[in-house]
Protein backbone atom coordinates (compact mmCIF):
# COMPACT_ATOMS: atom_id res chain seq x y z
CA UNK A 1 0.00 0.00 0.00
CA UNK A 2 1.12 3.52 -1.12
CA UNK A 3 -0.14 5.97 1.48
CA UNK A 4 -1.08 9.64 0.64
CA UNK A 5 2.27 10.29 -1.76
CA UNK A 6 2.41 14.26 -2.86
CA UNK A 7 3.60 13.83 -5.95
CA UNK A 8 5.15 17.50 -6.55
CA UNK A 9 7.63 16.79 -3.44
CA UNK A 10 10.80 15.19 -4.52
CA UNK A 11 10.53 12.35 -1.34
CA UNK A 12 11.74 9.09 -1.91
CA UNK A 13 8.98 6.40 -1.01
CA UNK A 14 11.10 3.32 -0.43
CA UNK A 15 10.21 2.03 -5.05
CA UNK A 16 13.21 3.02 -6.90
CA UNK A 17 13.02 4.92 -10.02
CA UNK A 18 14.78 2.80 -13.14
CA UNK A 19 14.01 2.68 -16.65
CA UNK A 20 11.53 1.75 -18.98
CA UNK A 21 12.25 -0.24 -22.09
CA UNK A 22 8.62 -0.62 -23.12
CA UNK A 23 5.59 2.12 -24.04
CA UNK A 24 2.48 1.88 -21.96
CA UNK A 25 -0.55 1.57 -23.93
CA UNK A 26 -3.64 3.29 -22.82
CA UNK A 27 -6.95 1.60 -22.61
CA UNK A 28 -9.23 2.30 -25.18
CA UNK A 29 -11.76 3.00 -22.01
CA UNK A 30 -9.88 6.21 -20.88
CA UNK A 31 -11.41 8.89 -19.58
CA UNK A 32 -11.03 12.86 -20.06
CA UNK A 33 -7.58 14.38 -18.77
CA UNK A 34 -7.83 14.68 -15.38
CA UNK A 35 -9.26 11.07 -14.57
CA UNK A 36 -10.40 8.22 -16.00
CA UNK A 37 -14.09 8.06 -14.85
CA UNK A 38 -17.60 6.57 -15.57
CA UNK A 39 -20.30 9.13 -16.53
CA UNK A 40 -22.53 7.33 -14.30
CA UNK A 41 -19.62 6.74 -11.39
CA UNK A 42 -21.75 6.74 -7.59
CA UNK A 43 -21.03 10.11 -5.81
CA UNK A 44 -20.92 9.23 -1.77
CA UNK A 45 -20.95 11.71 1.07
CA UNK A 46 -19.43 9.48 3.60
CA UNK A 47 -19.46 9.95 7.93
CA UNK A 48 -15.71 11.14 8.69
CA UNK A 49 -14.69 11.06 12.36
CA UNK A 50 -11.75 12.94 13.41
CA UNK A 51 -8.77 11.04 14.66
CA UNK A 52 -6.72 13.93 16.47
CA UNK A 53 -3.75 15.66 15.23
CA UNK A 54 -0.93 13.39 15.97
CA UNK A 55 1.12 11.43 12.90
CA UNK A 56 -1.06 8.44 11.94
CA UNK A 57 0.54 5.92 9.41
CA UNK A 58 -0.53 2.35 8.08
CA UNK A 59 0.43 -0.48 6.23
CA UNK A 60 -1.83 -3.24 4.92
CA UNK A 61 -4.85 -2.97 7.35
CA UNK A 62 -3.16 -1.95 9.81
CA UNK A 63 -3.12 1.81 11.09
CA UNK A 64 -1.46 3.38 14.13
CA UNK A 65 -2.61 6.83 15.74
CA UNK A 66 0.20 8.29 17.95
CA UNK A 67 -0.43 9.73 21.09
CA UNK A 68 1.75 12.79 22.43
CA UNK A 69 1.38 14.98 25.69
CA UNK A 70 1.62 18.37 25.72
CA UNK A 71 5.46 18.65 25.87
CA UNK A 72 5.94 15.67 23.01
CA UNK A 73 6.31 13.03 25.41
CA UNK A 74 5.46 9.54 23.55
CA UNK A 75 2.28 7.89 25.67
CA UNK A 76 2.19 4.93 22.81
CA UNK A 77 -0.86 5.20 20.83
CA UNK A 78 -3.78 2.90 19.23
CA UNK A 79 -3.24 0.29 16.31
CA UNK A 80 -6.79 -0.27 14.39
CA UNK A 81 -7.17 -2.89 12.10
CA UNK A 82 -9.30 -0.80 9.47
CA UNK A 83 -11.24 -4.35 8.08
CA UNK A 84 -12.14 -5.96 11.42
CA UNK A 85 -12.50 -2.64 13.11
CA UNK A 86 -10.44 -3.84 16.39
CA UNK A 87 -8.61 -1.13 18.00
CA UNK A 88 -6.05 -2.45 20.35
CA UNK A 89 -3.25 -0.11 22.91
CA UNK A 90 0.27 0.20 22.34
CA UNK A 91 2.27 1.40 25.20
CA UNK A 92 5.21 3.50 24.49
CA UNK A 93 8.49 2.22 23.72
CA UNK A 94 10.06 1.48 27.67
CA UNK A 95 13.66 2.38 26.63
CA UNK A 96 13.07 6.02 24.96
CA UNK A 97 11.54 8.93 26.44
CA UNK A 98 11.35 11.38 23.58
CA UNK A 99 10.62 9.75 20.29
CA UNK A 100 12.35 11.84 17.05
CA UNK A 101 10.42 12.45 14.06
CA UNK A 102 7.02 10.07 13.01
CA UNK A 103 6.45 6.23 13.34
CA UNK A 104 7.03 4.60 10.63
CA UNK A 105 4.64 1.09 10.33
CA UNK A 106 5.68 -1.50 7.37
CA UNK A 107 4.81 -5.73 7.85
CA UNK A 108 4.43 -6.85 10.94
CA UNK A 109 6.88 -3.70 12.65
CA UNK A 110 6.24 -0.43 13.99
CA UNK A 111 9.01 1.21 14.29
CA UNK A 112 9.61 4.40 16.36
CA UNK A 113 13.32 6.60 16.28
CA UNK A 114 14.83 7.26 19.84
CA UNK A 115 16.48 10.19 21.00
CA UNK A 116 19.79 9.46 23.09
CA UNK A 117 19.90 11.54 26.41
CA UNK A 118 23.10 14.19 25.82
CA UNK A 119 23.80 12.70 22.75
CA UNK A 120 23.40 13.52 18.79
CA UNK A 121 22.67 9.62 18.26
CA UNK A 122 19.82 7.79 18.13
CA UNK A 123 18.19 4.55 18.82
CA UNK A 124 15.58 2.41 17.14
CA UNK A 125 12.49 0.77 18.71
CA UNK A 126 10.80 -2.04 17.12
CA UNK A 127 7.25 -3.16 18.20
CA UNK A 128 6.11 -6.56 17.05
CA UNK A 129 2.80 -6.08 16.22
CA UNK A 130 2.00 -10.53 16.64
CA UNK A 131 3.84 -10.52 19.88
CA UNK A 132 2.60 -7.28 20.96
CA UNK A 133 6.15 -6.52 22.47
CA UNK A 134 9.12 -3.92 21.90
CA UNK A 135 12.63 -4.86 21.61
CA UNK A 136 15.41 -2.29 20.64
CA UNK A 137 17.78 -2.13 17.84
CA UNK A 138 21.27 -0.44 18.24
CA UNK A 139 22.06 1.84 14.89
CA UNK A 140 25.10 0.15 13.01
CA UNK A 141 28.20 2.26 13.95
CA UNK A 142 28.65 2.63 9.68
CA UNK A 143 25.18 4.54 9.97
CA UNK A 144 25.64 6.60 13.16
CA UNK A 145 28.91 7.72 12.62
CA UNK A 146 28.02 9.12 9.61
CA UNK A 147 24.74 10.31 10.04
CA UNK A 148 26.22 12.05 13.81
CA UNK A 149 28.95 13.77 11.81
CA UNK A 150 26.52 15.16 9.73
CA UNK A 151 24.08 16.20 11.53
CA UNK A 152 24.94 19.92 12.03
CA UNK A 153 24.52 20.68 8.07
CA UNK A 154 21.55 17.54 7.05
CA UNK A 155 19.27 15.49 8.97
CA UNK A 156 19.19 11.33 9.43
CA UNK A 157 16.46 9.36 9.92
CA UNK A 158 14.74 5.89 9.13
CA UNK A 159 12.06 6.42 6.58
CA UNK A 160 10.42 2.86 6.25
CA UNK A 161 10.55 -0.47 7.90
CA UNK A 162 9.05 -4.13 6.80
CA UNK A 163 9.71 -7.42 7.88
CA UNK A 164 13.61 -7.52 7.19
CA UNK A 165 15.12 -4.22 6.67
CA UNK A 166 14.77 -0.68 8.01
CA UNK A 167 15.27 1.75 6.17
CA UNK A 168 17.27 5.30 7.63
CA UNK A 169 18.52 8.57 5.15
CA UNK A 170 20.90 10.86 5.61
CA UNK A 171 20.21 14.21 3.93
CA UNK A 172 22.84 17.51 4.16
CA UNK A 173 21.96 20.69 2.36
CA UNK A 174 24.52 20.86 0.02
CA UNK A 175 24.27 17.46 -1.18
CA UNK A 176 21.80 14.55 -2.36
CA UNK A 177 20.38 12.07 0.41
CA UNK A 178 22.25 8.62 1.03
CA UNK A 179 19.75 5.65 1.98
CA UNK A 180 21.46 2.66 3.89
CA UNK A 181 19.22 -0.35 5.11
CA UNK A 182 20.05 -2.34 7.93
CA UNK A 183 18.66 -5.83 8.70
CA UNK A 184 16.28 -6.29 12.11
CA UNK A 185 17.58 -9.89 12.36
CA UNK A 186 21.26 -9.79 11.84
CA UNK A 187 22.17 -5.75 12.31
CA UNK A 188 23.65 -6.15 9.42
CA UNK A 189 24.29 -2.79 6.56
CA UNK A 190 23.59 -3.39 3.48
CA UNK A 191 23.45 -0.32 0.40
CA UNK A 192 20.83 0.25 -1.80
CA UNK A 193 19.75 -2.88 -4.29
CA UNK A 194 20.20 -2.63 -7.63
CA UNK A 195 16.68 -3.91 -9.11
CA UNK A 196 16.79 -3.20 -12.59
CA UNK A 197 13.62 -2.44 -14.48
CA UNK A 198 10.81 -5.91 -13.44
CA UNK A 199 11.56 -4.84 -9.62
CA UNK A 200 11.33 -2.29 -6.64
CA UNK A 201 12.50 -2.26 -3.40
CA UNK A 202 11.04 -4.26 -0.72
CA UNK A 203 11.89 -3.94 2.76
CA UNK A 204 9.57 -7.14 3.49
CA UNK A 205 12.07 -8.94 1.62
CA UNK A 206 15.36 -10.18 2.82
CA UNK A 207 16.85 -9.77 -0.38
CA UNK A 208 15.43 -6.17 -0.43
CA UNK A 209 13.60 -6.53 -3.96
CA UNK A 210 10.58 -7.94 -5.02
CA UNK A 211 9.83 -8.99 -8.60
CA UNK A 212 6.91 -6.85 -10.55
CA UNK A 213 4.63 -9.49 -12.26
CA UNK A 214 5.59 -10.08 -16.59
CA UNK A 215 5.02 -7.74 -18.36
CA UNK A 216 5.00 -4.96 -15.96
CA UNK A 217 8.21 -2.46 -15.66
CA UNK A 218 8.95 0.57 -13.54
CA UNK A 219 8.38 3.84 -15.75
CA UNK A 220 11.48 5.99 -17.14
CA UNK A 221 11.66 8.42 -14.20
CA UNK A 222 8.54 7.25 -12.43
CA UNK A 223 7.89 4.43 -10.04
CA UNK A 224 5.74 1.17 -9.65
CA UNK A 225 3.54 0.06 -6.73
CA UNK A 226 2.63 -3.59 -6.57
CA UNK A 227 -0.82 -4.40 -5.38
CA UNK A 228 -1.87 -8.07 -5.73
CA UNK A 229 -2.23 -8.65 -9.25
CA UNK A 230 -2.54 -4.83 -10.14
CA UNK A 231 0.52 -2.22 -10.48
CA UNK A 232 -0.24 1.01 -10.26
CA UNK A 233 2.22 3.05 -12.54
CA UNK A 234 3.15 7.10 -12.86
CA UNK A 235 5.47 7.74 -15.52
CA UNK A 236 5.53 11.62 -14.84
CA UNK A 237 2.28 11.94 -17.78
CA UNK A 238 -0.20 10.57 -15.56
CA UNK A 239 -0.93 7.20 -13.00
CA UNK A 240 -2.02 4.19 -14.73
CA UNK A 241 -2.82 0.87 -13.46
CA UNK A 242 -1.81 -2.53 -15.37
CA UNK A 243 -3.23 -6.11 -14.46
CA UNK A 244 -0.87 -8.87 -13.84
CA UNK A 245 0.12 -10.60 -17.56
CA UNK A 246 -1.78 -8.12 -19.87
CA UNK A 247 0.25 -4.85 -21.60
CA UNK A 248 -3.03 -3.08 -21.34
CA UNK A 249 -2.52 -0.69 -18.99
CA UNK A 250 -5.53 2.11 -17.74
CA UNK A 251 -5.75 5.67 -16.66
CA UNK A 252 -6.39 6.36 -13.27
CA UNK A 253 -5.88 10.38 -13.64
CA UNK A 254 -3.77 12.63 -14.98
CA UNK A 255 -1.35 14.59 -12.72
CA UNK A 256 -3.61 13.61 -9.09
CA UNK A 257 -2.38 15.61 -6.20
CA UNK A 258 -1.90 12.63 -3.99
CA UNK A 259 -3.11 8.95 -3.66
CA UNK A 260 -3.53 5.97 -1.59
CA UNK A 261 -4.38 2.80 -2.74
CA UNK A 262 -4.47 -1.26 -1.59
CA UNK A 263 -5.06 -4.15 -3.44
CA UNK A 264 -8.50 -3.58 -4.00
CA UNK A 265 -9.19 0.24 -4.00
CA UNK A 266 -7.01 3.12 -5.24
CA UNK A 267 -8.22 6.83 -4.14
CA UNK A 268 -6.88 10.06 -5.19
CA UNK A 269 -7.50 13.62 -5.36
CA UNK A 270 -7.16 16.51 -7.85
CA UNK A 271 -6.33 20.09 -7.56
CA UNK A 272 -8.73 21.33 -9.47
CA UNK A 273 -11.79 19.57 -7.67
CA UNK A 274 -10.81 20.21 -3.51
CA UNK A 275 -14.56 18.98 -2.35
CA UNK A 276 -14.38 15.71 -4.55
CA UNK A 277 -12.42 12.44 -4.46
CA UNK A 278 -12.08 9.91 -6.96
CA UNK A 279 -11.57 6.30 -6.72
CA UNK A 280 -11.27 2.86 -8.44
CA UNK A 281 -12.45 -0.49 -7.65
CA UNK A 282 -9.45 -2.64 -8.99
CA UNK A 283 -11.85 -5.94 -9.13
CA UNK A 284 -14.28 -4.61 -11.73
CA UNK A 285 -12.54 -0.98 -12.74
CA UNK A 286 -15.73 0.70 -11.70
CA UNK A 287 -15.22 4.41 -10.57
CA UNK A 288 -16.67 5.74 -7.76
CA UNK A 289 -16.49 9.63 -6.05
CA UNK A 290 -16.62 10.59 -2.49
CA UNK A 291 -18.07 14.16 -2.00
CA UNK A 292 -15.56 16.22 0.61
CA UNK A 293 -16.78 18.61 3.87
CA UNK A 294 -15.85 21.77 3.67
CA UNK A 295 -13.34 21.13 7.02
CA UNK A 296 -11.72 18.45 4.63
CA UNK A 297 -11.47 20.68 0.91
CA UNK A 298 -8.19 19.80 -0.21
CA UNK A 299 -6.44 17.30 1.99
CA UNK A 300 -2.66 17.32 2.24
CA UNK A 301 -2.45 13.43 2.39
CA UNK A 302 -4.39 10.59 1.60
CA UNK A 303 -4.36 7.08 3.38
CA UNK A 304 -6.47 3.96 1.98
CA UNK A 305 -6.16 1.17 4.54
CA UNK A 306 -8.30 -2.32 4.91
CA UNK A 307 -12.23 -0.36 4.70
CA UNK A 308 -11.24 3.13 6.41
CA UNK A 309 -10.12 5.76 4.29
CA UNK A 310 -8.22 8.49 6.64
CA UNK A 311 -7.16 12.57 5.17
CA UNK A 312 -5.12 14.82 6.59
CA UNK A 313 -5.84 18.46 6.58
CA UNK A 314 -5.43 21.94 8.21
CA UNK A 315 -8.14 20.73 11.25
CA UNK A 316 -5.90 17.36 11.45
CA UNK A 317 -6.72 14.00 11.20
CA UNK A 318 -10.30 12.35 10.08
CA UNK A 319 -11.79 8.82 9.14
CA UNK A 320 -14.59 7.31 7.70
CA UNK A 321 -15.80 3.99 6.35
CA UNK A 322 -15.42 3.46 2.38
CA UNK A 323 -18.69 2.73 0.87
CA UNK A 324 -19.52 -0.93 -0.32
CA UNK A 325 -19.36 -2.42 -4.14
CA UNK A 326 -20.89 0.42 -6.42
Amino acid sequence: MLAGVPLDVSVRLTIPVVALAVAVVLASSVGQAGASRSATAPIYSLHFRRAGNQPVVGSGDEVFLLRLSGSGTDLGGTLVNTRTGKASRVPPPPACRYTVGQPELGGHELLFSCAVPWSSDFDLELYDLRSRSWRSLPVAPSIQEPCQADLSSGSCAPVGVGNHWVEIVEQCYNCGATFAFQNLTTGGVSPAPKVGRHAVLDLNSRDLTTPLCAPVVVPLGGFAVPEGEFTLLDPRRGLFVERCGSRHARLVARHPAQFSSTASDVVWGLNSQPRLLHGLRLNNMRNFEIRLPASLAVPDQLLLSGKQIYLLSENGWAWATLPREP
